[in-house]
């Protein structure tokens, strides 16, 4: 093992509990909505310098940064395509499902700029815990009509629509969730049938992934070319999208071209 990897696992071990975001790591797993809302709001806590100091390097990990910018990429594209139903539609609500949403800060920070009762969403997760973490902030927006069902989106009962959904997002799912190929292609077309005919579909897709599997090699150089990364063929997810009907409208991708956001409506 290299004297720098073992001189990172002795940072983490040692200053590790002084970090706010090692603590939340620790506490609620790498991948966790704690973790995830840290790395958002990329300000280094801590509970003294020693912690201020890990808890910067933490958060400004290059890695984190691909993550931010497919935040900041599903905001854009959920703005641009609220503003066309806007313009559609002077005075009728829009619909928004959320699918898998785990914690869905991109959406929850967007509502600042659509406080009002023209907005109507609905929030999808097998997982109870979405829901609670989501409460919370949502109670800032009183004018937003917003509900939350427990379902996995692999169900076909989760598709059972009240009124077709104007905007479907599906953020992080194929990036690192899901790798069934029919999976992907029976969400693809459920997606497509339960859309309203003039909607659209926002979806994640993940490039590359560096293999993380502890929170000590986040302290590694990533710029590094022989750091142990795959090479996703996210092509091949674009192609079944446009199989199942849809037609790309627009492809986002961060500078370490790492996350794609893809905005697509039926063809």
């Amino acid at each position: 093992m290299k004297l720098k990897t073992l001189w990172n696992k002795f940072i983490v071990e040692t200053v590790g509990p002084y970090s706010t975001g090692l603590q939340l790591e620790k506490k609620f797993g790498l991948e966790s909505a704690a973790v995830l809302n840290h790395i958002y709001k990329n300000k280094p806590t801590g509970e003294n310098a020693l912690g201020v100091w890990l808890d910067k390097k933490f958060v400004t990990n290059a890695i984190w940064d691909a993550i931010r910018r497919r935040k900041a990429n599903i905001a854009d594209a959920l703005n641009e395509t609220l503003h066309v139903f806007f313009d559609k539609r002077a005075y009728s609500t829009v619909k928004i499902c959320d699918l898998a949403c785990g914690y869905s800060n991109y959406l929850v920070e967007n509502l600042k700029h659509y406080n009002n009762d023209r907005l109507e969403i609905e929030f999808i997760d097998k997982d109870i815990k979405s829901q609670y973490e989501l409460r919370e902030p949502l109670r800032a927006f009183k004018n937003v009509k917003t509900s939350f069902r427990r379902s996995d989106i692999t169900n076909d009962r989760t598709y059972d629509f009240v009124g077709a959904p104007d905007i479907m997002i599906l953020s992080g799912y194929f990036d690192t969730i899901c790798k069934d190929e029919v999976q992907i292609e029976y969400i693809l077309r459920q997606v497509y049938n339960s859309l309203n005919p003039e909607g659209y579909f926002i979806f994640t897709t993940q490039n590359t992934d560096y293999n993380i599997k502890t929170v000590d090699e986040l302290f590694e150089d990533y710029s590094n070319k022989k750091v142990q990364k795959e090479e996703k063929d996210i092509d091949k997810i674009r192609n079944m999208a446009e199989i199942a009907g849809f037609q790309i409208l627009s492809e986002k991708i961060d500078s370490e071209n790492r996350y794609c956001v893809y905005v697509a409506t039926k063809a």
